[in-house]
């Protein structure tokens, strides 16, 4: 029997598309040459076996019949088990009774109505009795389970699965209601206002005076309801910057709302026919929309970062009575719980030490490397770094209130960590307010002279047709759209300063193993030294037994490669002691009395070594006599020669620092295209540190602990996917996607961003330059004016939201 594969999304013979041009099985987006896989990433994979596991194949019927694209699926998260949590839920999740409960959460990458349809199919799937409400337009989803029968971790996993990232809706119970009802009030009066001015538009001369001055005080009605309801938040704005003394950006526009509505109120008293009702309700109605559409947009960002920074993720060692240990929710550790920090790792929360010695460093918290030594009972700060033993330590505190969960909140990293774009907006924005002041005032007094009413109307020009508010929210906005277009290319920038200098940075560092090559490195050369095992009445299946517990002790690379070198098989637990791991040069232990060691050469022979080529192994040894020799495999990351390449061509200098071998980094560095004064082998970590002269235009990428003194010395440091916890923390760039291609994204972000802030400068200054010669010359009138404020607003926020 023949079989023919068909596209689902064609329903074409797989041969005939792949002559095409062959498309992704899930989304249909174009496959890259080098692969010949039938799906574009391991997202779109499992996507498409759990829809084809629940047969619900009628899902991309759904997305032809629509005409819609998908998104290639994203899976940001493995393990859903912290939302089980009943203290984690308390912030998203409802409960009616003891049983049935009610989960608000966030569901992004949703593209068309096909995504909804799957989604809730899936939810019948788990629990027929699950109900699944989500609104495409913001990807809020309401989810109501009965927690008894089936745990919300299992239907978050699924949704995850098909490619829909996952965040707890915390703001769920935000009355948005009122910023909503604004808007709707001042469309109204705008509307209105407009209906009732409509006959003088036109110049009804047969108006009767009665009902032009009926639509006059109706006119009047509404805009008070326009200006001091739905404006409030502008006059409150302008109140507290008056109260306070401080410049703010809605003093202008609460001062020109004041002024234009009583200047049209008197002109309703005396009866002139010019008012400017209409105006300025539609300047409240446009600022108002703009807000919120700006509001939006920046809490949808936060939410993206949330998912990568908010730490909520963190997991614990914890060590249970019968001694076996377990990875487990840092947020469901209770206090007295007795954890193991290996070497390398953050210490999740406060504690106190239970094992004899330890050394810590407070780097992440403080900036300083220098370690502490402590002892048995000492407590421990939650963000230290544990230093070269594993220990245990008894949590003083829950997991829950451990300091590291509130670290990095992506909100705070938006709006309180200001780079130097938002603080130059701010101070142009602050600047700018003085100066329209200083003119609308300048005006009001120079025309007085010549007529009270050209010199109101001029007054109320200048501070309508300014707009202040472009340099505000201009570059947040930019910032904002930069961010998230960074975590769509796999990069996440945990600072707007890594943001902004990152295309400036001339000179970049790379660790070798596990950033330039891959990590799940291979031994070769394996050497046994059968005499010296036979001495010690020892056999390598012993040896072997141990190795596999190595990666438990450590997450060294070098233990993991030993690891994956014995296989499968039984592990030799017993008589391991005295853990201790020298940052860059090796690993020791005692094992059944013998003084074991693993790592470079001279830390591991006890005789002095005087063949060069025995520098350029690794070594396992017993009391310092050769046991097994061995050399790791070192294969090059797929896209390394073309990130290379690419930021060669871009004039920048690129340096390899490692503490392996020189003849195996100049094999890397001659493969790479780079120079013999561009590597530098066999250094420390506080060689690393040397080598880099200064930090100005300088950046370190890294993976390890060993790399964490040189990211302190750089001025951006970048964690590749691979990177320890540890390393993350510390770093100001996180490349989310394996490989370098991220960070040959993230540099292009950046010049972009740099452009479109440009963009949005240069067009505030001009938009506000040639507006306030119109109104200072008289040219423009406050409704011209009045209807270039909200223009100019909505044309920055689209120039700062639609550039690639």
């Amino acid at each position: 029997m023949t079989h023919v594969l068909v596209n689902v999304h064609t329903n074409e013979p797989s041969s005939v598309v792949a002559e095409a041009q062959r498309k992704c099985r899930h989304c249909n987006s174009s496959m890259p040459d080098h692969l010949s896989d039938e799906f574009c990433c391991h997202g779109c994979r499992s996507a498409f076996a759990l829809i084809e596991s629940f047969e619900l194949d009628r899902f991309y019927e759904i997305v032809q019949e629509n005409s819609d694209a998908l998104r290639p699926a994203q899976v940001q998260r493995l393990d859903y088990r912290l939302f089980d949590n009943p203290d984690f839920q308390k912030e998203f999740v409802e409960s009616a009774d003891l049983e049935q409960q009610t989960a608000h959460f966030f569901l992004d990458n949703m593209t068309c109505y096909a995504c909804v349809w799957v989604c809730e199919q899936v939810t019948k799937q788990i629990d027929p009795n699950a109900r699944l409400s989500i609104n495409l337009a913001s990807g809020e989803a309401t989810l109501d389970f009965s927690q008894g029968k089936i745990a919300l971790s299992e239907f978050l996993h699924k949704f995850e699965a098909l490619g829909y990232a996952v965040s707890p809706n915390r703001d769920f119970h935000r009355d948005g209601r009122s910023d909503i009802a604004r808007i709707g009030v001042a469309l109204f009066c705008l509307t209105n206002i407009m209906m009732l001015a409509f006959p003088e538009y036109l110049g009804a001369s047969s108006l009767e005076d009665r009902f032009r001055s009926l639509f006059r005080w109706i006119s009047t009605v509404l805009a008070a309801f326009s200006i001091f309801y739905a404006g409030w938040p502008f006059l409150k704005g302008a109140a507290y910057s008056l109260r306070k003394r401080e410049v703010h950006l809605d003093l202008p526009i609460g001062l020109a709302l004041v002024v234009c509505f009583f200047f049209s109120l008197g002109h309703t008293i005396i009866g002139h026919p010019h008012v400017y009702y209409d105006s300025t309700a539609a300047v409240v109605a446009l600022l108002l929309i703009g807000r919120w559409v700006q509001g939006g947009a920046l809490r949808r960002i936060a939410r993206q970062q949330s998912q990568f920074l908010e730490g909520d993720y963190r997991f614990a060692r914890k060590i249970h009575e019968d001694g076996h240990e377990q990875l487990q929710a840092l947020p469901s550790i209770e206090a007295g719980a007795r954890l193991k920090i290996l070497p390398g790792e953050l210490v999740p929360l406060q504690c106190r030490l239970m094992s004899g010695v330890a050394d810590v460093n407070y780097s992440l918290l403080t900036g300083e490397s220098a370690s502490q030594a402590l002892q048995q009972g000492d407590l421990i700060q939650a963000g230290a770094l544990n230093g070269s033993v594993p220990i245990e330590v008894l949590s003083a505190e829950p997991g829950f209130q451990s300091f590291l969960l509130h670290l990095h909140k992506a909100s705070q990293d938006l709006y309180r960590r200001k780079g130097h774009y938002l603080g130059l907006s701010e101070k142009m924005a602050k600047a700018f307010v003085y100066f329209v002041l200083v003119m609308a005032f300048s005006v009001l007094i120079w025309n007085l002279q010549f007529s009270a009413e050209q010199a109101v109307t001029r007054f109320a020009t200048v501070l309508l047709i300014a707009c202040p508010c472009i340099f505000g929210f201009g570059a947040p906005l930019v910032i904002a759209r930069a961010m998230g277009l960074g975590i769509q290319r796999g990069v996440l920038f945990r600072s707007q300063k890594a943001l902004e200098r990152l295309v400036l940075v001339r000179n970049f560092f790379f660790d070798k193993t596990g950033t330039l090559t891959e990590d799940n490195s291979l031994l070769r050369q394996a050497r046994w030294n059968d005499l010296q095992l036979q001495s010690l009445h020892l056999k390598a299946d012993q040896l072997l037994a141990l190795f596999r517990i190595l990666p438990s002790l450590s997450g060294h690379h070098v233990l993991a490669a030993l690891a994956r070198y014995a296989g499968a098989g039984d592990c030799d637990r017993s008589d391991v002691r005295a853990v201790h791991e020298v940052f860059g040069q090796g690993f020791s232990l005692v094992w059944k009395g013998f003084d074991l060691r693993i790592g470079r050469a001279n830390f591991c022979l006890n005789e002095a070594i005087v063949d060069a080529h025995a520098l350029e192994f690794s070594y396992v040894t017993l009391h310092g006599k050769e046991i097994l020799r061995f050399q790791l495999e070192d294969r090059l990351r797929t896209d390394a020669r073309v990130a290379v390449s690419t930021l060669q061509k871009e004039g920048k200098q690129l340096y390899i620092l490692t503490g392996d071998s020189s003849e195996r980094a100049e094999k890397l560095a001659i493969s790479l295209g780079l120079g013999q004064d561009q590597f530098a082998a066999t250094l420390s970590p506080q060689q690393k540190l040397d080598f880099i002269a200064t930090g100005l235009g300088t950046a370190m990428v890294g993976n390890g602990i060993n790399d964490s003194l040189a990211l302190a010395r750089v001025e951006i440091g970048i964690a590749v996917a691979n990177a320890t916890e540890s390393l993350k923390e510390q770093s100001d760039i996180c490349l989310l996607r394996p490989g370098l291609d991220p960070l040959i994204r993230a540099i292009e972000l950046s010049a972009s961003t740099r452009k479109a802030m440009v963009r949005c400068f240069t067009f505030a200054l001009l938009f506000n330059l040639i507006g306030m010669t119109l109104a200072v010359t008289g040219i423009a009138t406050p409704v011209l004016a009045a209807i270039l404020m909200p223009i100019s607003s909505l044309s920055i926020f689209a120039i700062a939201q639609r550039w690639q």
